[in-house]
């Protein structure tokens, strides 16, 4: 899947977000990890990230 590919491989910070109220994040990339400081666990706690 070349989508996901170039999602994983960007420099810059991507997420895919639900269009609700919240923006749910259904994926985030590496890079959005590294920007801010969190593990994907850690999101996943703390905003309840979906898989």
């Amino acid at each position: 899947m070349k989508d996901i590919d170039f999602f994983e491989k960007i420099s810059c910070g991507a997420l895919i977000c639900k269009n609700d109220k919240y923006s749910t994040i259904l994926k985030a990339n590496s890079a959005f990890y590294k920007m801010v400081g969190y593990t994907k666990d850690e999101m996943k706690r703390i905003h309840k990230l979906k898989k």
